[in-house]
Protein backbone atom coordinates (compact mmCIF):
# COMPACT_ATOMS: atom_id res chain seq x y z
CA UNK A 1 0.00 0.00 0.00
CA UNK A 2 1.20 3.42 -0.70
CA UNK A 3 -0.04 7.08 -0.44
CA UNK A 4 -1.85 8.21 -3.81
CA UNK A 5 -2.59 11.62 -3.33
CA UNK A 6 -2.18 14.13 -1.01
CA UNK A 7 -4.09 17.33 -0.90
CA UNK A 8 -4.26 20.63 1.63
CA UNK A 9 -7.17 22.25 2.78
CA UNK A 10 -7.81 25.22 5.44
CA UNK A 11 -10.61 23.17 7.52
CA UNK A 12 -11.52 20.53 8.56
CA UNK A 13 -14.45 20.09 6.95
CA UNK A 14 -12.73 20.61 3.54
CA UNK A 15 -10.24 17.72 4.57
CA UNK A 16 -13.26 15.48 5.90
CA UNK A 17 -15.32 16.31 2.72
CA UNK A 18 -12.30 15.14 0.25
CA UNK A 19 -11.32 11.97 2.84
CA UNK A 20 -15.12 10.87 2.18
CA UNK A 21 -15.23 11.43 -1.68
CA UNK A 22 -11.61 9.44 -2.03
CA UNK A 23 -12.59 6.95 -0.10
CA UNK A 24 -15.68 5.94 -2.61
CA UNK A 25 -13.45 6.25 -5.54
CA UNK A 26 -13.22 2.15 -6.82
CA UNK A 27 -8.99 2.32 -6.59
CA UNK A 28 -8.62 3.68 -2.94
CA UNK A 29 -8.18 1.66 -0.35
CA UNK A 30 -8.61 3.79 2.30
CA UNK A 31 -8.40 7.78 2.88
CA UNK A 32 -7.32 10.05 6.04
CA UNK A 33 -8.21 13.53 6.93
CA UNK A 34 -5.70 15.26 9.70
CA UNK A 35 -4.75 18.11 10.85
CA UNK A 36 -0.90 19.19 12.24
CA UNK A 37 0.37 22.01 14.08
CA UNK A 38 3.61 23.84 12.95
CA UNK A 39 5.70 25.95 15.34
CA UNK A 40 6.24 29.14 12.92
CA UNK A 41 10.21 29.67 14.92
CA UNK A 42 11.51 26.58 14.69
CA UNK A 43 9.46 24.61 11.58
CA UNK A 44 9.33 21.64 13.57
CA UNK A 45 5.59 20.09 12.86
CA UNK A 46 3.63 18.08 15.63
CA UNK A 47 2.36 14.67 15.36
CA UNK A 48 -1.21 14.43 12.99
CA UNK A 49 -4.44 14.92 14.74
CA UNK A 50 -7.08 13.00 12.46
CA UNK A 51 -10.16 14.19 11.70
CA UNK A 52 -11.46 10.79 10.39
CA UNK A 53 -9.83 7.48 8.90
CA UNK A 54 -11.96 5.53 6.17
CA UNK A 55 -11.22 2.06 4.82
CA UNK A 56 -7.75 0.51 4.79
CA UNK A 57 -5.29 2.61 6.59
CA UNK A 58 -1.91 1.87 8.31
CA UNK A 59 -1.77 2.96 11.95
CA UNK A 60 0.28 5.91 12.76
CA UNK A 61 3.65 4.51 13.88
CA UNK A 62 3.58 2.18 10.48
CA UNK A 63 4.38 5.39 8.51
Amino acid sequence: MKIGKQFEYSTAAEAQNRAEREAQSDDCAGADAYMVSEDANSGEIGSPSFIIRLGNVPEFDEF
